[in-house]
C-alpha cells in the first residue's frame, strides 16, 4: 500500500516539475519573465531596468571571480 502511494506522489511531483519548467521556459521565450528581486549589487530604477548599486563593489566582485577561476584552473591542472 505504501509503495503505491509513494509512486503516485512521485508521479505527481514529476508532473508539477515538468509544468513549472515549461512555464519558466515559455516566459523566457515571451520575454515576460521577471526576477523576484535584483541580483546582489544591483537595484532597479523607475523603469524597471537594472543598475549597479556600487561600482566599487562590482570591481571587487569581478576581481574575486577572476581569482576563483584561476584557482579552479590551478586545481584542474594539478589533478590531471
Amino acid at each position: 500500500m505504501l509503495t503505491i502511494l509513494s509512486s503516485l506522489a512521485q508521479g505527481e511531483s514529476e508532473g508539477i516539475s515538468t509544468n513549472t519548467k515549461w512555464a519558466v521556459k515559455k516566459r523566457f521565450q515571451d520575454g515576460s519573465f521577471i526576477l523576484g528581486c535584483p541580483a546582489y549589487g544591483y537595484t532597479k530604477d523607475e523603469a524597471g531596468e537594472l543598475i549597479i548599486k556600487d561600482k566599487e563593489y562590482m570591481r571587487h566582485f569581478q576581481c574575486a571571480l577572476c581569482f576563483t577561476k584561476k584557482v579552479h584552473q590551478l586545481e584542474t591542472s594539478l589533478l590531471f
